[in-house]
């Protein structure tokens, strides 16, 4: 699935297998939808340089953080969708989850 970002100015890959890991981890009945809201529309960018992911992989370079409120999502939330940086306007999504309050990253923009 490709999703059109207006704030990378280019497209986000986000892998089958991502999606599916996405409705899998999430139960919520529109959990794709909100972290694909969250790429498109999000409150604030931040950019991180080092995402470490569950299994202990660490993935060095420009980590973009898309972050979104929702009040419906555990009685308030932010969505966090990690978009990484492969070339020129390309854009892979990589990893996304849920949070009460923003500790990580750069703030880089804010609606």
């Amino acid at each position: 699935m490709l999703v059109v970002c207006d704030y990378l100015n280019g497209v986000v890959e986000m892998p089958d297998e991502r999606s599916y890991e996405i409705c899998f981890r999430w139960p919520q009945p529109r959990c794709h939808a909100d972290v694909i809201d969250t790429i498109v529309d999000p409150d604030e960018v931040r950019i991180d340089s080092q995402v470490v992911y569950g299994d202990g992989h660490v993935l060095i370079g420009k980590i973009y953080l898309f972050c979104r409120w929702f009040d419906e999502i555990n009685d308030g939330s932010h969505v966090v969708a990690a978009i990484c940086e492969g070339g020129l306007h390309e854009y892979r999504y990589i990893n996304s989850f849920h949070t009460k309050e923003l500790t990580t990253g750069e703030r880089r923009w804010s609606r």
